[in-house]
């Protein structure tokens, strides 16, 4: 859960966490409604590991939004 990886990521046992909210799946359907909002997903990177660490996690977290993007943009289309 996302306590537990803050408390990991605080330790310096991983580089990086993605958290999905609970409300993603509402707030990206929220497209078919009048009241758009926007599905966020959170990306926090421990930057004092090593300085290569916020590269590569970063390309993961670009990964998974563009991913949900094309998803999302294909399955409304």
């Amino acid at each position: 859960n996302e306590e537990e990886a803050n408390k990991e990521l605080e330790k310096g046992n991983i580089y990086a966490t993605i958290v999905i909210p609970k409300e993603f799946s509402e707030d990206i359907t929220s497209l078919i409604t009048s009241d758009i909002k926007k599905g966020k997903i959170i990306y926090t990177v421990n930057e004092k590991i090593n300085a290569i660490a916020p590269k590569l996690t970063v390309k993961g977290a670009t990964g998974i939004q563009e991913n949900i993007s094309k998803t999302l943009v294909e399955t409304v289309s």
